[in-house]
């Protein structure tokens, strides 16, 4: 069995690692695409969380209440001389409700592998480093899976093809039934496409985003999150149009990805982004100034253990546990839209 001062060595470790200067965060959140690009966004070395409006670090609470600004207040009135002017309340402002999700990772060291080890501390770090490396995949795999799910389940954090639905006339989205008719201002936008050009297709993505963006600039997507084949289109009508400054080089730096800009927007693909028809692809158009992932600040990837399992389950091993506590939420679905039923064989 691994001694306590070989375990004591490798929850140092493990500690530095997980919780200096937000390694962890830099090391899981950084593996997922959307939610990196949201830490980016407003955070160029995209290390300390908790510093911008998307990824936002929450001390506690029932639920994770985001206030909402729904309805414009009553109406300015014109008056002359001694004119009486009226005054009336009107309801403008309600809150969305997020539930608490609960995540975990294990990270499990057979007790034979630190013996091996023992007494140096080298190999140590090097054994934890591997462990790491593989629960940092493992771990960031699983958060952009959840995320990019077309039905999360109900422990699940709460996803994007959830909040940006395909059928926004129902479900529930953060205690806000949408198919009540007086909610409609909480359903996000969609279009359904039958592009069989590029051009066809980059007309409906100017579409949709000129209908969430409702002509205030200010308001507009900043990202088209989509699948590699919708990419690839994408850049092929820009390059045939003689579009060839469309890197985006400062966020593709900071994420280690391919970043182009287009249509005012950065255009980012991921393989998680679901089909929502049979055999065709999709577009979401997001305005990250209304998504944000709240975490727990005490359950932040926070680390616990040792636990030997040679007593809990009959395993000669040392085990640890990551946990983290949070949600995905929206704070505007209006402002958010996608873009379904993509051909893959559309023409040039």
């Amino acid at each position: 069995m691994a001694t306590a001062r070989d375990t004591e060595i490798i929850a140092s470790v493990l500690s530095k690692i997980l919780n200096d200067d937000g390694y962890a965060f830099d090391n899981i959140f950084t593996k997922v695409p959307l939610v990196h690009y949201m830490l980016a966004k407003d955070n160029k070395d995209s290390k300390t969380l908790g510093t911008n409006n998307r990824v936002r670090k929450l001390d506690g609470g029932l639920d994770i209440e985001i206030p909402l600004e729904y309805a414009v207040g009553s109406s300015m009135q014109f008056f002359d001389n001694l004119d009486v002017i009226t005054f009336a309340q009107k309801g403008t402002m309600t809150n969305a409700k997020y539930d608490w999700k609960h995540a975990a990772q294990t990270l499990l060291m057979d007790n034979k592998d630190i013996l091996k080890c023992k007494g140096e501390s080298r190999k140590i770090t090097n054994l934890v480093g591997s462990k790491l490396r593989n629960m940092n995949r493992s771990m960031a795999t699983s958060i952009n899976t959840a995320l990019l799910a077309i039905t999360p389940g109900s422990k699940d954090f709460h996803s994007i093809p959830e909040m940006v639905a395909k059928t926004p006339t129902s479900g529930t989205v953060g205690g806000i039934n949408r198919a009540t008719a007086s909610n409609s201002w909480w359903r996000n936008k969609i279009k359904s496409s039958s592009a069989t050009t590029y051009e066809l297709l980059i007309k409906d993505i100017d579409n949709l985003r000129n209908t969430i963006a409702y002509n205030m600039a200010g308001d507009a997507p900043d990202l088209m999150l989509t699948d590699q084949i919708v990419f690839e289109y994408i850049i092929a009508y820009m390059r045939a149009k003689g579009t060839h400054t469309f890197n985006n080089e400062e966020m593709s730096n900071v994420l280690g990805v391919d970043v182009k800009k287009a249509r005012g927007m950065d255009l980012i693909w991921d393989t998680g982004v679901p089909i929502l028809d049979a055999s065709k692809s999709t577009i979401y158009l997001l305005n990250t100034d209304y998504l944000q992932f709240c975490v727990h600040e005490d359950r932040q990837f926070a680390l616990e253990g040792p636990q030997k399992l040679i007593f809990a389950q009959g395993q000669d091993a040392t085990a640890w546990v990551v946990f983290l506590m949070g949600n995905m939420t929206t704070s505007n679905s209006s402002k958010q839209g996608v873009i379904y039923n993509i051909a893959q064989n559309i023409a040039a």
